[in-house]
């Protein structure tokens, strides 16, 4: 993808903010599980986006998900799919946001179902989304639809770091968002 002339305010809706904290650590893990149902293939991804100042996502190197697990900065980290039993699986980013470039004031955080499916989250027996910061867990969340669910942004403040919880189910795809944060996708 390349970016394009588009901010996430044309296409998103505005989220609803749970919680905004300062996080105690730089090291943060996203830990996402969840149970598909036998028929059908379900896959469910977390997808970061390395925002600027105008909150968008500067190149496809900025957007870290399954083809893309590693940030160009290495400061975003992201597993591949484990099957954790017949029908579950996991997936798991980490950040160490002492890393993060200068360039990246926000990181946003998302589940995504794989979009060329036509199921939403509400066909999945269970989801859920952990975070931890350091050895202290923050709220997590259970995913029970949508096509996409806005997780967090992360906020980069002068006196460090911030996590801005959204926890908001949404009917966009993967596509949608990558456009909301100026990535040309095709």
């Amino acid at each position: 993808p390349e970016t394009k002339e588009t901010t996430n305010q044309e296409i998103l809706p505005q989220p609803i903010i749970i919680n905004t904290s300062k996080l105690e650590s730089n090291n943060l893990v996203f830990d996402l599980s969840w149970n598909g149902i036998s028929e059908i293939d379900y896959d469910l991804d977390l997808i970061a986006f390395m925002l600027d100042s105008d909150g968008d996502c500067y190149d496809s190197n900025g957007f870290i998900f399954y083809n893309n697990d590693i940030s160009f900065d290495n400061a975003i980290k992201l597993s591949a799919d484990i099957q954790t039993g017949e029908n579950g699986l996991s997936e798991t980013m980490s950040m160490d946001l002492s890393l993060v470039s200068p360039d990246t004031n926000k990181i946003a955080v998302w589940v995504c179902r794989f979009y060329e499916d036509d199921y939403d989250m509400s066909e999945l027996d269970a989801a859920t989304l952990m975070i931890k910061n350091g050895d202290k867990d923050l709220n997590g969340c259970k995913i029970t639809e949508g096509v996409s669910y806005e997780v967090c942004e992360l906020l980069r403040k002068e006196d460090g770091w911030y996590i801005q919880e959204m926890n908001m189910a949404s009917e966009y795809n993967l596509k949608d968002i990558c456009i909301s944060y100026g990535l040309n996708v095709e």
